[in-house]
């Protein structure tokens, strides 16, 4: 299995928002987006609507988190509860909660925040912000949501969503219906 960092943003595929923040991909990438790149259209798209379908569940767990405070986040300082008026870290005014999204470019799939976005109290973007909660900075805590709410999704989950998308084109558009080991 082949390693390498891949230095787009989790939080934008543009890569041009959390500038410096590096992702590790493991597998085979290359391979991967050859094959993707040599299929017919229609399995294409079966495979990019997998995608979504699981970035939907991905996208309410995130929400889930974020509402209810729970992967063990090191507790707000005082200071920033009180101002807040509660102790949930990844809520403030909601405007993160309010615009994780399901993002398409090519055949990826991202789930985030969409780059661009302002956050209403600031010269900062929501990208910028949630980067900085998800990895912390040199005056906050890391506090993830992204990588550990990723974790919670099961292979066995995954591997029948794709199976599901894949075998309904498969057989309507061929009439075969291949076997998933």
């Amino acid at each position: 299995m082949s390693k390498y960092t891949d230095k787009r943003s989790f939080f934008n595929p543009a890569g041009n928002i959390a500038k410096g923040v590096k992702i590790k991909m493991e597998g085979k990438w290359t391979a991967a987006s050859w094959m993707m790149a040599s299929m017919p259209m229609d399995i294409r798209n079966s495979y990019i609507a997998a995608q979504v379908t699981i970035g939907k569940k991905l996208k309410q767990i995130i929400k889930d988190h974020i509402k209810n405070s729970d992967l063990g986040w090191e507790p707000l300082a005082d200071s920033t509860r009180d101002r807040k008026g509660h102790g949930r870290p990844w809520y403030d005014t909601g405007a993160i909660y309010n615009n994780i999204d399901i993002i398409t470019k090519g055949t990826n799939v991202f789930v985030g925040v969409r780059p661009g976005v302002m956050h209403p109290k600031g010269k900062r973007t929501l990208t910028a912000v949630a980067a900085s909660m998800e990895y912390g900075t040199n005056k906050m805590v890391a506090r993830p949501l992204f990588l550990p709410s990723s974790k919670e999704l099961k292979r066995s989950y995954v591997n029948k969503v794709f199976g599901i998308h894949l075998t309904r084109k498969m057989l309507s558009k061929y009439g075969v219906r291949p076997k998933y080991m």
